[in-house]
């Protein structure tokens, strides 16, 4: 399989997250800094969901999160594993 990527183009992996469908997802949060997510644990996460495959939030578990500033607005690109446990955040590595 070959893919062409536009310039200007990234691709994230995870090898967390399988939607329904089987593909690997990154879920995009609303934080500045990796520092500031790590601020949250015990909050709920400020997140966007821009997969077009469904949901890619989850509550429980570990998923693969990325501070994109072209989405977002805000100020760095970092990621992160975020440990959730009924909505709320637990572990930010």
């Amino acid at each position: 399989m070959e893919i062409t990527l536009a310039p200007h183009t990234s691709i994230c992996y995870n090898t967390d997250i399988d939607n329904e469908e089987g593909h690997k997802m990154t879920l995009v949060v609303n934080y500045n800094s990796k520092k500031e997510l790590k601020e949250a644990v015990g909050q709920r996460l400020r997140y966007t969901e821009t997969s077009m495959f469904g949901p890619e939030y989850q509550s429980q578990g570990v998923i693969t999160v990325a501070g994109r500033p072209h989405i977002t607005g805000m100020k760095r690109e970092f990621f992160a594993q975020v440990t959730m446990a009924d909505g709320i955040i637990q572990k930010v590595t």
